[in-house]
């Protein structure tokens, strides 16, 4: 009967080095090891790292996310408030003749002045519903574009002029339009930065959305 001994162990020879000899056994696991499910052990004591890297991730991604949304909400009232000051509502001054202008409307609707016609008792619920669609379908494209960084962009761009629009809504009822363009006679609905950063979000989106089927 021949013998073998295994790398590392404290030299005791063991069974096993003659042909045909059984394969040693796994060893079973232990309160020190855990069973994954392509048979590997590995120490509870990794799980924990493991989950803590990934949490780690998400704040990192978060946090860029909630930057650009800041971002955008500050550059959105700071730039309102300035109209509020210095041009009375309803007026208008001319940038450039027939094609843009500076104005300062009140919009009680939505972006671009979309539903703006409906009394409060319909925007209400409106609003409401919305804002909780708004809230499952960000968290929904979060978790199949937010690996990537221009899927994280589009969230904050979106958050952010979302939050800037909300803050108007609360203070005065209605959102602050300033952005006035012409081309002829067509008129395009006045608009702010909040309604900006959304449609550059949404658009910067459905392109993370398709690089996301991509990759």
């Amino acid at each position: 009967m021949s013998w073998a001994r295994d790398p590392g162990d404290d030299g005791r020879p063991v069974p096993g080095g003659f042909p045909g000899a059984p394969p040693a056994a796994k060893p079973a696991p232990t309160l020190a090891t855990a069973a994954l499910p392509n048979g590997e052990l590995r120490s509870p004591a990794s799980v924990p790292v493991t989950i803590k890297v990934k949490l780690t991730e998400h704040r990192r991604r978060l946090g860029q996310a909630g930057a650009v949304a800041v971002t955008v909400a500050v550059l959105d009232q700071v730039t309102k408030a300035l109209i509020q000051k210095r041009l009375p509502l309803g007026e208008g001054h001319w940038i450039w003749d027939g094609i843009f202008m500076i104005s300062h409307v009140r919009n009680p609707g939505v972006a671009f002045g979309l539903f703006a016609d409906l009394g409060s008792a319909f925007r209400v619920p409106f609003f409401i519903i919305t804002a909780a669609a708004a809230v499952w379908l960000l968290a929904t494209v979060y978790r199949q574009s937010g690996h990537l960084l221009l899927g994280r962009l589009a969230l904050g761009l979106i958050i952010g002029g979302a939050v800037g629009n909300n803050i108007d809504r609360i203070r005065f009822g209605g959102v602050t339009d300033f952005l006035d363009f012409w081309i002829w006679t067509y008129h395009w609905p006045t608009f702010n930065v909040a309604d900006s950063g959304i449609t550059c979000g949404v658009g910067v989106l459905l392109f993370a959305l398709w690089r996301a089927k991509e990759l």
